[in-house]
């Protein structure tokens, strides 16, 4: 069997002493973790860039790739193939294997007693293997039954062992903090700062979408009622059984970490409901980004004339594209000088967007440009009206109405997790209650019909958000934590006071006087 890193000298990493493990980060990746991840670590000194590697694992590769970015040395390793594919064995046929017609799932049957002869938990195994037999929906959730076969983990403490001494390790988002953790239990020298940062809702729903939602209505307590919608009647307890063995291990990890960062107020509730040492939780937003980066992006960009919404975000039932144009299916033809353009990719749901404008004959309404890469979505939010944000599950940051405000765009949406602290109602966009979508297409007319209150709102938004998601509320606060950094830069004072965003979200109407 090939040695992953035959072909790659790791005597780099000897000098290393800080370990950043990350889901995935730039260039393969640029979602709203992987780039708030980045521009934390970018503004580094050099000299405390080079005691840093930064592992991530890409389903794009099939080798190691070595790369500098932003002065930080970068290691993106191939993804491993899924359990129960997760094994060094199965990784490598994955990798290997090209002849046409070869069966991962006979290769599963064929693994299965392997998997069985060699695992800590056996009967997990199997459990797990008769989940999958039910089909449920959104697919089995396995974390509990990673070992010292998973491939990711494997390669990691490889790298660790040419580091050498580790000070730091530093895991972002949840199956790097589920890795870091397994690492963590095999090291010869436990690190002397470990950090997580959540940025997902995945520690509170185990579920595959973590879409914190039963049967239409969010979930605050998670008992695993979503069991019975996922799988037949005769598997429920099998799905029940397997949903709290991996929210356990999921805790049970990180518990493990001495610095837990949480990206919003609806994250810090989360993490503080499930762990019993709430004084290791810390409270950081993300960035919305290099503003002077921005500006040039859009500073050439004209807004639109006539009314245009702007919907960004991957094409899912949680981020609620789809179920948002069926309601406004009446609107739309009341509305024909309105265009919505849908930017963000999902095959599955976009076909049925697709079929769903075909049907309806809003094929001059309805644009679609897939996936925008960063500067092709900074020009699509300059020339929109204003972003609206469907979402119908708690979002648990909410990145969206950053981009846009940064802009001078208002947004519009439904009143769920983390948008609470990014939006506040009447002042830099507008809140609904969830699943109000009469209120929402309200709220919507009303800003295309006043553009004095569009722009006024929008002005509002680029201020609140450059007061409150900048540097010294993002970057400095996570250089100091976790490095110990002092970032001499401070932000300009603001023009007015601005509201504040409470620790339930929403807005403090005695500070914003001049709210609508």
């Amino acid at each position: 069997m090939k040695n992953l890193f035959q072909d790659t000298d790791l005597k780099f990493l000897a000098d290393k002493t800080c370990l950043v493990l990350s889901d995935a980060f730039p260039p393969e990746a640029l979602g709203g973790a992987e780039v708030s991840l980045l521009e934390n670590l970018k503004h580094l000194p050099q000299d405390e860039k080079d005691a840093l590697v930064v592992v991530s694992f890409s389903a794009k590769r099939g080798a190691v790739q070595l790369r500098t970015v932003e002065g930080l040395d970068v290691m993106h390793l191939p993804e491993h193939a899924g359990w129960p594919h997760e094994s060094e064995f199965a990784f490598d046929l994955k990798h290997r294997m090209d002849q046409p017609g070869f069966d991962a799932v006979a290769f599963g049957r064929w693994t299965k007693v392997k998997r069985l002869v060699g695992s800590p938990h056996p009967r997990q195994v199997l459990s797990a293997y008769r989940e999958a037999r039910a089909r449920p929906k959104g697919g089995i959730v396995t974390d509990h039954l990673i070992s010292q076969a998973d491939v990711r983990l494997r390669h990691l403490l490889q790298i660790v062992r040419a580091m050498g001494r580790i000070e730091k390790l530093i895991c972002d988002n949840t199956r790097s903090i589920l890795i870091g953790s397994a690492a963590l239990n095999v090291m010869d020298e436990t690190p002397a700062q470990t950090t997580a940062i959540v940025r997902d809702n995945r520690f509170f729903c185990p579920r595959p979408n973590q879409s914190r939602t039963v049967r239409n209505k969010i979930c605050n307590s998670c008992n695993f009622a979503c069991a019975s919608d996922d799988v037949g009647s005769k598997a429920v307890d099998l799905r029940r059984a397997n949903l709290s063995l991996t929210r356990k291990h999921r805790i049970d990890a990180l518990s493990q970490f001495g610095d837990i960062i949480v990206t919003s107020h609806e994250l810090n509730r989360q993490i503080s409901d499930i762990l019993p040492d709430r004084s290791r939780i810390r409270r950081i937003p993300n960035t919305f980004g290099n503003r002077a980066l921005i500006e040039d992006w859009t500073g050439s960009i004209e807004q639109s004339p006539s009314p245009r919404l702007l919907i960004i975000g991957m094409l899912n039932e949680n981020k609620g594209q789809l179920a948002f144009l069926k309601a406004a299916e009446h609107w739309l033809r009341e509305r024909p000088d309105v265009k919505i353009v849908i930017a963000g990719r999902g095959q599955r749901i976009g076909s049925q967007i697709e079929a769903f404008v075909e049907a309806n004959g809003f094929a001059g309404q309805i644009e679609m440009p897939g996936y925008l890469e960063r500067a092709d979505l900074f020009e699509e939010i300059a020339r929109a009206s204003l972003v609206l944000a469907p979402t119908v599950w708690p979002e648990p940051f909410g990145r969206v109405p950053l981009e846009a405000g940064i802009c001078g765009r208002a947004t519009v949406a439904f009143a769920v997790g983390g948008l609470n602290e990014s939006i506040l109602d009447g002042h830099n966009g507008f809140l609904v209650e969830p699943g109000d979508y009469q209120g929402l297409l309200d709220r919507v007319s009303q800003l295309i019909d006043d553009p004095d209150l569009n722009q006024d709102m929008g002005e509002r938004a680029q201020e609140f958000i450059a007061g409150h998601f900048g540097p010294s509320e993002t970057i400095e606060p996570f250089l100091r934590i976790v490095f110990d950094h002092d970032l001499a830069a401070a932000a300009p004072p603001s023009k007015h006071q601005l509201p504040e965003i409470s620790a339930d979200g929403g807005l403090r109407r005695e500070d914003c006087t001049d709210a609508n």
